[in-house]
């Protein structure tokens, strides 16, 4: 059985949809979730034995037997670049979501799970426990890491514990990227051994759901997701955050969590490193409040007197104004997207004209609530259905004014209002009442 077989079992799919900023709908697609991808063998050494049984005249013999040994070995200290499919947040970003869970994709899906944390015979239980963590750091806490190779993880160790079982003379020369944690940060930071088996999953997502991944692997095999068990620190919009998360592995160091106590530092193979920064999502109306009406303000002219200097300033410009019978003055206009202060009452009106406002100090008009009248009627008749319902009302109520109308003027000269009694008397005034047709 493949490892995409084996990942394929007992699969979720879920369908995911949802709307962008602008509350477009975005393309949907299918999200295939799975437990744990094990696979067959996990590293350590097994047994294998063959032997030739014959059966002759009722009788048994076992014969040509032979047994032999072989070890399966995992990347304990490092693995492929190609293998990180992907990372969230991205390197670098600026992430201002309320509530980040760092966590990364690998491949192949049984890759966590590769190596034991724990002795074989230790680790019987439901859900396998996977080697790989991640750990975040906040600025003030993230350790040097130290570029060197798998041998120099065991050697100048000093007050550092190192958990790992040892390496072989093949690994011993391979590159390794290793950092000394302090102990008590460890402890207090690190998920605990029970809580590894939960902070994995597999994922198999569409091409057009995924994020962009970063390395060449083919984008629509199963991965495992290993989740961060701690949330990240965010800082103001001027001070962000820098948040680092750290792929450990924890291959053979099933004693790490009692160990750590013992120990000023332990030292962790870091198999992957990124970092991004966090700020606080202030939201629109924070946003809205940090806007400085001054910086868009039109220059003011020296001579400008001191209730026109003061208009100026709040973000008001002077504009040539057209008036219904055709003389020219100027009035004062502040659009609707230009923030300043304003402690005059807001005032309602059922046409534009109603909505000036006359300043005496100033000796002015304000024109900036007969414009936004003006801007609203515009923006609703620019939408077809209110336009015809408008058009449709317009019309109906136009034919019951030209009926009452003529109502009145027959009432008026003395006439029938009844259509149908003018017209019968027409006929009989025009044929006379002896024709019966």
């Amino acid at each position: 059985m493949t490892d995409k077989e084996m990942a394929g079992k007992n699969m979720t799919n879920k369908e995911v949809a949802g709307k962008d900023m602008t509350g477009k709908e975005t393309e949907s697609g299918s999200l295939y979730l799975t437990g744990q991808c094990v696979p067959a063998l996990q590293t350590g050494e097994y047994k294998i034995s063959a032997c030739v049984r014959v059966q002759f005249s009722g009788k048994t013999e076992d014969s040509a037997k032979a047994t032999k040994r072989f070890c399966v070995r995992g990347p304990r200290f490092s693995i492929k670049q190609e293998q990180i499919m992907s990372v969230y947040p991205a390197p670098g970003e600026r992430c201002a979501k309320a509530a980040v869970l760092p966590h990364i994709a690998v491949s192949p899906c049984t890759l966590p799970f590769e190596c034991r944390v724990e002795d074989a015979r230790e680790e019987e239980k439901a859900l396998k426990t996977p080697f790989l963590a991640l750990l975040l750091f906040r600025e003030e806490e993230m350790p040097p890491l130290i570029q060197g190779h798998v041998g120099d993880l065991f050697e100048n160790t000093g007050e550092c514990g190192v958990f790992y079982p040892g390496c072989s003379e093949e690994e011993a020369d391979l590159s390794c990227t290793f950092m000394d944690v302090p102990g008590e940060l460890f402890g207090r930071i690190a998920p605990g051994k029970d809580e590894l088996s939960y902070l994995v999953h597999g994922r198999k997502t569409e091409p057009s759901l995924k994020a962009r991944a970063l390395s060449a692997a083919p984008s629509d095999e199963v991965q495992s997701v290993v989740f961060c068990n701690r949330t990240v620190r965010r800082g103001s919009g001027e001070e962000p955050c820098r948040n680092h998360v750290c792929l450990v592995s924890l291959a053979g160091c099933g004693g790490i969590w009692e160990g750590c106590e013992r120990f000023p530092f332990v030292r962790l193979a870091v198999l992957h490193h990124w970092e991004f920064f966090a700020v606080k999502d202030t939201g629109l109306e924070k946003l809205l409040e940090n806007v400085h009406a001054k910086g868009m303000s039109l220059p003011v002219p020296e001579q400008a007197g001191g209730e026109a200097k003061a208009l100026l300033q709040n973000g008001y410009a002077l504009l040539e104004h057209v008036l219904r019978d055709g003389s020219k003055t100027a009035s004062f206009y502040r659009g609707p997207f230009v923030p300043g202060i304003s402690r005059r009452r807001v005032m309602t009106g059922d046409s534009p004209d109603a909505l000036y406002r006359y300043d005496p100090e100033a000796g002015m008009f304000d024109v900036s609530y007969a414009c936004a009248w003006e801007i609203g009627k515009l923006a609703v008749l620019a939408r077809e259905d209110i336009a015809r319902k408008i058009m449709l009302s317009r019309g109906g109520c136009l034919q019951r004014m030209r009926r009452e109308a003529v109502r009145r003027m027959l009432a008026d000269a003395g006439a029938e209002r009844d259509v149908g009694k003018q017209i019968f008397r027409f006929y009989e005034s025009f044929y006379g009442t002896d024709r019966q047709d």
